[in-house]
């Protein structure tokens, strides 16, 4: 488990990457940096089971010789090889971009010595020193507290959320607008992002450094460049929902919408028949995460656009009867509504949501049965005493 899932985590980088983006499954996790956790879950597992080995050979009469214990000599000879020549690097190419990634002198080797410590504890424990088994839970814990301090003290002091809000102040906001460049501060202010969050970054297939594409995502603050300075506004920004009256079907959205009227036309990924040359009106009456009600009011068969990212769980509801979801301009959503005054409901409820929850509810069940029947049993083979020992067993 632990070796697959590192094997993940290096992404394009491993040799693997070209054959299991192939396997259905895996071809749809995104974040490869995400699979770390599952290694380090591994590696803590591994280093629990080693400290049950030397806590029981403790009492052992055959004892490893000095000499057996040579590999333990590799891990802090190989961290500190690396850090020395990562930081002989940098010095000799100082533009390079390894350059901003190594530690300070100090840290190369205060580093690989904790390790050194650690790798003489266990070493001393293999030869059936108690105390070395203490001073192995003492070095984990001493690592875990100068960590947590050294992150606090390196740091700002903490703000509260209201502090932290006011540190960047959000340009004048209009509604149903949005606002684009790397920035997650303006969202304690309500601010609505289309970039996402950093673990969480929506597919597109628009390049938002077009104007028309920035117009029907209802951007209408940006900020540009590589350090992205000041707010920039964004001229004509389109309402998050809105009717139009004409639809072209396209397979390159991306192309497209830079040749229409983005303000009359919208882009569908399947042909619509539509009516009227007035557009009717759209009211936003509930706008939640994953649940959006809309009123709608037309004279004619029109589109309603919603500048929601696309997703295949997105169902749509007209007045209780479910509708198709179309793909509109690429990344955003739509449905026809007749003629008349309508509400459009629309929930975010994918096929994985549900699954997760029954597999979720299965495996409660299964433990909740498993562990009354093993207590069960136990009961039936020695009564309280018996259940009483199970138990502990158990937990």
């Amino acid at each position: 488990l632990g070796l697959g899932a590192l094997g993940l985590a290096l992404g394009r980088y491993s040799p693997l990457f070209p054959w299991y983006t192939r396997v259905p499954g895996l071809n749809l996790f995104r974040g490869p940096a995400r699979y770390l956790a599952i290694v380090h879950l591994v590696l803590a597992a591994l280093a629990a089971v080693a400290f049950a080995d030397l806590a029981q050979g403790v009492d052992r009469s055959d004892r490893p010789c000095w000499r057996a214990l040579w590999p333990l000599v590799v891990p802090p000879l190989t961290g500190w090889a690396t850090g020395l020549g990562m930081g002989l690097m940098a010095a000799v190419w100082p533009g390079s971009a390894m350059a901003g990634q190594v530690a300070r002198l100090r840290a190369i080797v205060i580093g690989p010595a904790w390790i050194a410590l650690g790798a003489v504890a266990v070493a001393l424990a293999a030869r059936g020193s108690r105390a070395a088994l203490v001073a192995i839970v003492a070095l984990t814990a001493a690592d875990q507290v100068v960590y947590g301090i050294g992150m606090i003290y390196r740091r700002d002091p903490p703000l509260s959320v209201a502090m932290l809000a006011a540190s960047e102040p959000v340009p004048p906001r209009q509604p149903g607008t949005r606002f684009q460049g790397r920035w997650n501060k303006g969202a304690l202010s309500g601010a609505r992002l289309i970039n996402g969050y950093v673990g969480l970054t929506p597919r597109r297939v628009l390049d938002y450094d077009r104007p028309a594409s920035r117009r029907v995502a209802g951007v209408a603050w940006a900020r540009e460049g590589p350090a992205e300075g000041r707010w920039r506004p964004v001229p004509g920004p389109l309402p998050r929902a809105r009717l139009v009256t004409r639809a072209i079907t396209s397979r390159d959205p991306r192309t497209d919408l830079e040749r229409i009227d983005v303000g009359t036309t919208a882009l569908t990924d399947r042909p619509v028949t539509l009516q009227g040359d007035q557009p009717g009106e759209a009211t936003i009456l509930e706008d939640r995460p994953g649940a959006i009600r809309i009123a709608a009011r037309t004279g004619s068969r029109q589109l309603l656009v919603l500048a929601e990212s696309y997703h295949e769980g997105w169902r749509a509801w007209i007045d209780g009867r479910a509708a198709p979801v179309l793909r509109v301009n690429g990344d955003f959503l739509g449905c026809t509504v007749e003629a008349g005054r309508h509400e459009v409901a629309w929930r975010f409820e994918p096929a994985s949501y549900r699954l997760g929850a029954r597999l979720t509810g299965l495996a409660v069940g299964l433990l909740v049965g498993s562990t009354g029947l093993a207590l069960a049993r136990a009961s039936r083979r020695g009564g309280a005493g018996a259940t009483a020992g199970r138990w502990s067993e158990l937990t």
